[in-house]
């Protein structure tokens, strides 16, 4: 399956929209738990963004394109961590 349809994300309440994925353009989006990032995993790098397209702080993770010995590139599946903060009475 070749992922290349894009990533609009729609402000229902403006109702405006950004495109944060170019249609063509490959990558694939994988939501945190709190729904307040993103990982946007393509054939070469995965980086964290928030739902506005900015940036996390820190750099991409950067790895050489795998061979699939087809026309679809390899995308890596990010698997989001839960983090506990400690409960308080």
């Amino acid at each position: 399956m070749a992922l290349n349809d894009g990533l609009i994300i729609v402000d229902g309440d403006k109702s405006t929209w950004d495109v944060l994925l170019n249609a063509r353009q490959d990558g694939v989006a994988i939501f945190s738990p709190d729904g307040k990032r993103m990982a946007i995993s393509m054939a070469r790098n995965i980086s964290i963004m928030d739902l506005n397209g900015i940036p996390a702080p820190g750099p991409n993770l950067d790895f050489p394109p795998v061979a699939t010995y087809s026309e679809y590139p390899y995308y890596p599946s990010p698997v989001w961590l839960c983090s506990f903060q400690q409960m308080t009475r």
